[in-house]
């Protein structure tokens, strides 16, 4: 496990490729599991209630959903393993980093839109997960880097569509 977070941190350093992770089954469910749990500590401290856990479920969902239609897309579904476990994992990572900014605001300053530390680190954290996912996909669909930019951008609008369209005020 220690080499798998090793390798998940690389990746989000870009010092590391999906191809580096292990493609191993049982170790892509604790992945998802891991990134499963931090979504809903995340999501309490912003949300709160119980519209937290539908969220967060949704939210890992639609991550693994739209990996797989993509791979499908680009016939590059041998790397399902890998690659959704380097986004879940660098999802992860992720969310323990700006973690620490949620539980001591309790998610009230993040909605303000004042320039505080808070924000801007929501905002270097949201670039930086954007640019990892933007290379995941780029390496794992075999694309360039517009097309994953495109794609991931596409992505993240579809995921916020549907996010608030099912849980509407909860999410924003």
């Amino acid at each position: 496990m220690p080499s798998l977070l090793q390798t998940l941190i690389n990746i989000c350093l870009f010092k590391a490729s999906p191809q580096d992770l292990p493609a191993k089954q049982d170790l892509l469910v604790k992945v998802i599991i891991a990134t499963l749990a931090l979504f809903l500590i995340r999501n309490y401290y912003l949300i709160g209630g119980s519209r937290a856990i539908a969220i967060s479920v949704t939210q890992v969902f639609l991550i693994g959903a739209s990996l797989r239609v993509l791979l499908m897309v680009f016939k590059q579904t041998d790397r399902w393993t890998q690659a959704a476990m380097s986004i879940y994992g660098c999802w992860s990572i992720l969310l323990v980093v700006i973690l620490p900014v949620f539980m001591m605001n309790s998610g009230v300053e993040i909605k303000s839109t004042d320039l505080n530390l808070t924000t801007i680190m929501v905002l270097a954290t949201t670039i930086w997960n954007f640019a990892v996912i933007t290379r995941i996909l780029k390496e794992t669909l075999e694309i360039n880097t517009p097309l994953a930019i495109l794609i991931n951008f596409i992505l993240e609008l579809i995921f916020s569509t549907v996010l608030v369209s099912l849980f509407a005020g909860d999410v924003m």
